[in-house]
């Protein structure tokens, strides 16, 4: 026993403690069950949308495509574009229960 103790005693003087890799400070992970659910509603209020709505707002935002490039390619003004993109976020904020950016 005494053997063993100056052993450890020995290896625990060479060890050193780093302070700055403490698993205790480091931030917590969200969930990823969470992304997941969200990803899920998000689908299915999209999915909701009436069809004018659901095309402009993956055209702009699926896409990544300008207003004035959805508005030549729905023939109609860029106003009109706009108005149903937001409605269509409108929409899918209700149903997801929050904001959308």
């Amino acid at each position: 026993m005494r053997n063993l103790f100056c052993s450890r005693f020995r290896i625990g003087k060479r060890e050193m403690v780093d302070l700055d890799e403490c698993v205790s400070d480091t931030a917590s992970a969200a969930a990823e069950q969470e992304w997941r659910r969200r990803g899920h509603e998000l689908e299915r209020a999209r999915g909701s949308l009436k069809e004018p709505f659901r095309s402009a707002f993956e055209f702009v935002f699926i896409d990544g495509r300008s207003y004035e490039e959805a508005a030549a390619y729905f023939h109609c003004a860029p106003g009109t574009v706009k108005s149903r993109v937001n409605r269509a976020r409108q929409r899918i904020a209700d149903e997801c229960g929050g904001t959308i950016a």
